[in-house]
Order: C-alpha cells, then sequence, then structure tokens
C-alpha cells in the first residue's frame, strides 16, 4: 500500500493513497489538472493538453437501473472521456467492474435519435492493490481486437489499463 504520512494537529497520520477520498483529493478536484493529465499522458502514452471535471454519478434511464459512481471522470482536449479508478481491496472480478463502468459512461453520453458516431473514445485508469491476473507487468492495456488476430483492432473506442501497484514496488523502473 502507498501511505502518505502528514502531521494532523502535531500527531503523525498515515493516509492510504488509493483511499477513495484521498485519492479524489488529489486528482478529482479543481487545482488538481496537472496531476491528472501527468498520470494520464504517462499510462496511455498520449499528450493531453486540458481536462475538465465531469459529473462522477451515473444514474440509469429506467427506474431500477444501476447507478455507478467513478472516482475520478475527465474529459480531455480532443474529447475523450477518462476514468481513474482506485481499488484498494482485491475483488476477485474487478475487471467485470470496470467493463461495468466504461459501458455504463457510453450508456449515458447518447440520447434517442443519436448518431453512434457521436461516441467519445474512452479510456479506463484502474489503479488497483491486488493481482488481478498472471501477468507480470505492472502495467497492462486491454483493447478491442480479433480473438485470432490481435494485431487486428476494430476500433480503439475503448481502452483500459491496469497499474497493478502489487507488481509496480517490486519493478526496477527507478
Amino acid at each position: 500500500m502507498i501511505d502518505i504520512r502528514i502531521n494532523i494537529n502535531n500527531k503523525e497520520e498515515d493516509l492510504k493513497l488509493l483511499n477513495d477520498f484521498i485519492f479524489g483529493k488529489l486528482f478529482a478536484e479543481k487545482g488538481c489538472e496537472n496531476e491528472t493529465l501527468y498520470v494520464t499522458n504517462t499510462y496511455t502514452g498520449n499528450n493531453f493538453k486540458t481536462l475538465s471535471y465531469e459529473p462522477n454519478e451515473m444514474k440509469g434511464h429506467h427506474k431500477g437501473d444501476k447507478k455507478a459512481s467513478t472516482d475520478v471522470l475527465v474529459m480531455v482536449n480532443d474529447g475523450t472521456l477518462i476514468n481513474l479508478e482506485a481499488q484498494q481491496a482485491k475483488q476477485e472480478k474487478f475487471y467485470k467492474r470496470s467493463h461495468f463502468y466504461n459501458t455504463k459512461i457510453y450508456s449515458i453520453l447518447l440520447n434517442v435519435g443519436e448518431d453512434h458516431e457521436n461516441l467519445p473514445k474512452t479510456i479506463m485508469i484502474n489503479i488497483i492493490n491486488f493481482n488481478l491476473h498472471p501477468l507480470d507487468d505492472y502495467h497492462t492495456v486491454f483493447t478491442l481486437c480479433e480473438k485470432n488476430h490481435p494485431e487486428y483492432k476494430m476500433d480503439d473506442i475503448i481502452e483500459t489499463h491496469y497499474i497493478d501497484l502489487t507488481i509496480f514496488r517490486k519493478s526496477e523502473i527507478f
């Protein structure tokens, strides 16, 4: 776990970086744009210049639809929507939650009669503190591609990143 030590009323406290409140204070508030752009550009390989914060609660269109609240939802200068999520506790099927959030973003973007061509690219960046899959890379990226020919991508409209902090801490990138 990545901890931040601060002094509150002359008492040292440990803050967990992946705590929703702390994560939100670091990346989801006005004044944090540079930090959010740095993380986004570093892991996506893009060079986004500006961003705007979007409402992070996504409601359904019908009574009984499941709601979702993202940790950080931003739109960058080219219209791409980026969702940064932090997850401390291991969830066995976390990738399903990640897929749900990404598709939930799409479900709220278009109204009846609007053209699907208007859908922007979405990038999901999940910063997790547990092993999700058997790969040894701390940063993995999933896109839509043909099963037998993974080099053939149908579209680059959906991109999902996982940054596994348990592997990151062991890596020799420094």
